[in-house]
């Protein structure tokens, strides 16, 4: 819980000095053995048939780690990071390993991925402050892409379906910053 929440932390300096984003990448990076380790022990204490009885209790440090992994992962490359790089990189064998295995539940790479619209959109609008006008457009189309991705599931109505919906006011205030930099004149109108 505790390595979980220092990553979460790390990882949010980010909105105070963009300029210093390689840096809290890698101090952040430094971190995802700590959590590798802490759910290594984990599982070595929970039986794997008792998994889903106690699953509850990491399943928001999951959802959470997923979220700045998936931020880091995409400022750094560009690209979505899937759900087997998440369970690489925290070394669960995944499903595939039986239907007991510790891995990362859909459910919660799903909820990590949700959540990372909002942290885009700080970031757009502290891009913009710090003189970078064209990640705002990069983060707009990735948003975008991610909405439509969420909109093909079949989701009912439950908090993966309330994260689905506020995703679309995330992308309305991107394009809210990309529409004030357009009339401004700092970014092309194409």
């Amino acid at each position: 819980d505790q390595v979980v929440r220092a990553l979460h932390s790390t990882f949010q300096g980010i909105h105070t000095d963009i300029t210093k984003g390689a840096d809290i990448f890698s101090t952040c990076k430094k971190q995802f053995p700590l959590v590798k380790e802490k759910l290594v022990a984990l599982q070595e204490v929970v039986p794997a048939q008792f998994y889903y009885k106690y699953s509850q209790m990491w399943q928001y440090k999951i959802t959470s780690f997923v979220c700045v992994y998936a931020l880091i992962g995409w400022l750094d490359s560009g690209a979505l990071v899937t759900l087997q790089q998440v369970e690489d990189e925290l070394g669960l064998p995944g499903k595939k390993a039986g239907p007991n295995a510790f891995a990362v539940e859909i459910e919660d790479y799903l909820y990590g991925l949700a959540s990372v619209p909002s942290e885009l959109v700080r970031f757009a609008t502290n891009s913009v402050i710090n003189g970078d006008f064209k990640k705002p457009r990069e983060i707009a189309q990735f948003v975008t892409q991610l909405h439509a991705g969420f909109g093909l599931l079949n989701l009912k109505n439950d908090g993966l379906r309330k994260k689905f919906d506020s995703m679309k006011y995330d992308i309305k205030k991107i394009e809210d910053i990309i529409y004030d930099l357009k009339i401004r004149g700092l970014v092309s109108k194409d």
